[in-house]
């Protein structure tokens, strides 16, 4: 799997000063238009678990959908001392949007229809928008037990759906975020903590490509379930740094 991926530095990423901490139960002034908005000039993360219904949504390989629609983005983990730059996998931007002459649009848009060709497997980053997830090196997040806290990222000039619903946080993501979800992204970005914190293993690529295939192309492993697939990468990372 090495040298599969399209590396790319990103300065844009949501950092510090781009996203607040916000609380469950406050009220958001946001409804989604299905305007495309949030699919351009943006960054979707994904996780392993987004990798792997893609795979399977699309009828392909774990390694197909990395090579073909993902990139590598460097960048910091917002609420996390003494890290470096991480590498991350996001959906692939590319071409020009509609409403500005240098916008690029995610590769799962329909230009036509502004629909997203995959919505029922769009990303965890997807679903959850214009909130997000941060890793809480507390451990009194949201959810002690989950490690994270929630945020709410500043405006997207392109999208049309703020101003508008009154749903807290809470209500406006329960149809869409499921534990599942949660419990992958918080496995992986434990992970990451614990692989890329205080040290510059992130700057060796050859290692951050290896990373991220044990953890992400998971269709080489033993067994069709997702949760024994990504166990199986999880305890080869930590091998190597034992």
């Amino acid at each position: 799997m090495h040298k599969t991926y399209t590396s790319e530095q990103n300065d844009d990423c949501p950092s510090d000063e781009r996203q607040r901490l916000a609380d469950p139960s406050e009220r958001i002034d946001f409804v989604c238009r299905q305007c495309g908005g949030c699919c351009t000039n943006t960054t979707p993360y994904v996780t392993p678990l987004d990798v792997w219904r893609l795979a399977r949504f699309l009828d392909i390989s774990t390694s197909n959908i990395i090579r073909k629609h993902l990139i590598i983005i460097e960048t910091d983990l917002p609420g996390v001392a003494n890290m470096g730059r991480v590498p991350l996998l996001a959906l692939r931007m590319a071409g020009r949007g509609r409403s500005q002459l240098h916008s690029k649009q995610c590769v799962f848009l329909n230009r036509e229809t502004h629909r997203c060709t995959v919505y029922a497997a769009r990303p965890l980053s997807c679903r959850m928008f214009p909130a997000g997830l941060q890793h809480s090196t507390d451990g009194n997040g949201d959810s002690p037990e989950k490690n994270f806290h929630y945020v709410l990222v500043q405006p997207l000039p392109e999208c049309n759906g703020y101003g508008a619903g009154c749903n807290t946080l809470q209500q406006y993501l329960a149809g869409d975020v499921h534990d599942d979800d949660l419990d992958c992204w918080r496995q992986y970005t434990d992970l990451m903590v614990r692989t890329f914190q205080g040290n510059d293993l992130a700057s060796n690529e050859d290692f951050a490509d290896s990373f991220l295939a044990a953890i992400f192309d998971l269709d080489g492993r033993d067994g069709a379930d997702f949760n024994a697939c990504f166990e199986q990468g999880r305890n080869l990372v930590t091998g190597w740094l034992a």
